[in-house]
């Protein structure tokens, strides 16, 4: 709640706020419900892939492989989403963690900070 406080007043001031993370929680986690709706943020993952079903970033080192959807990129609506990913790449049964990174590009629109 303190940081979704922050976020809400930085973004309300117009100010661009990017929040980014491993949260270790899923996207229905009272947690990330908070953040995203009182902190007024948006995931660039979603906005990127509104139909993708296969959006698990917890894979326990290749133990788990239909994890949860638990590292994200957050960006507020001042930011236009141009792509995100997922990053799944691995060499062989090595894993670069138990978590597959996200990555964001994100751009604010031309006249703004």
């Amino acid at each position: 709640k303190l940081l979704a406080a922050r976020v809400h007043e930085l973004s309300g001031d117009s100010e661009p706020v990017i929040v980014m993370g491993d949260f270790n929680a899923a996207p229905n986690n009272p947690a990330m419900v908070t953040l995203i709706e009182e902190g007024n943020l948006r995931d660039t993952f979603r906005i990127a892939h509104p139909d993708e079903t296969n959006i698990g970033t917890f894979n326990g080192f290749g133990r788990t492989p239909n994890g949860p959807k638990i590292d994200a990129v957050l960006v507020s609506s001042q930011w236009q989403v141009e792509d995100a990913e997922i990053v799944r790449v691995r060499d062989g049964e090595l894993f670069p963690s138990d978590h597959w990174p996200v990555t964001a590009t994100v751009r604010l629109p031309d006249g703004d900070k």
